[in-house]
């Protein structure tokens, strides 16, 4: 097992996952979610946090940011890096948008 759990198999599928994702393949990209997704649950409810809204919330940003994806680069430290921004966010409601009507 490698980093945190991931073989190196496991991390050379998430790396083709999100190769594939980048090019416009919906299924691998569907795949990367689920990992991404669960890796994001496992690591809020490691903090006692609600797993779903961290899930949720690293999804809405690995989405967002896909496009920064590096294949040459390790794909679970970016994976990381993405649930440990979005994690401290979870449930938090977003920001009103200036000159919006409450």
């Amino acid at each position: 097992m490698g980093r945190d759990g991931v073989s190196p198999a496991a991390a050379g599928a998430l790396r083709d996952q999100l190769r594939a994702a980048q090019a416009g393949a919906e299924a691998p990209y569907r795949q990367a979610l689920a990992f991404v997704a669960a890796r994001a649950a496992a690591a809020a409810a490691a903090e006692g946090r609600p797993a779903e809204p961290a899930a949720e919330a690293t999804l809405l940003l690995l989405h967002a940011q896909r496009h920064t994806y590096d294949p040459r680069r390790d794909p679970v430290a970016w994976v990381d890096s993405i649930i440990a921004w979005a994690l401290p966010r979870a449930g938090t409601p977003a920001p009103a948008l200036e000159g919006t009507a409450d």
